[in-house]
């Protein structure tokens, strides 16, 4: 179950930012600038897309039953490794395809 919840959260974040970064690059052409925009726009929304995910599925460290709370625990490392890979490792990313 966390592999299917990590899949499809990992693939809706990269469907968002690598068509940005498409569309924004055919309309420049400029590779540099398209980066900087798709962090700069789609970079906050994915970010705060994965702060409310990180929220609630934080709330489950609380739960009553060990299961749930290591489900919390393992969920919430997983989006916090998205959120820095996004924010940090992205951009050489988009140069690459580029």
């Amino acid at each position: 179950m966390i592999t299917s919840l990590t899949i499809g959260t990992g693939i809706d974040y990269a469907i968002h930012a690598t068509q940005r970064f498409r569309v924004t690059a055919d309309r420049t052409g400029d590779i540099e600038k398209a980066v900087s925009k798709t962090i700069g726009h789609t970079g906050g929304a994915l970010f705060i897309a994965a702060i409310t995910t990180v929220a609630g599925f934080g709330m489950l460290i609380l739960a009553p039953m060990p299961p749930e709370q290591q489900f919390g625990i393992i969920t919430v490392n997983d989006h916090y490794l998205r959120i820095y890979k996004f924010n940090y490792c992205i951009a050489t990313d988009f140069n690459e395809m580029g």
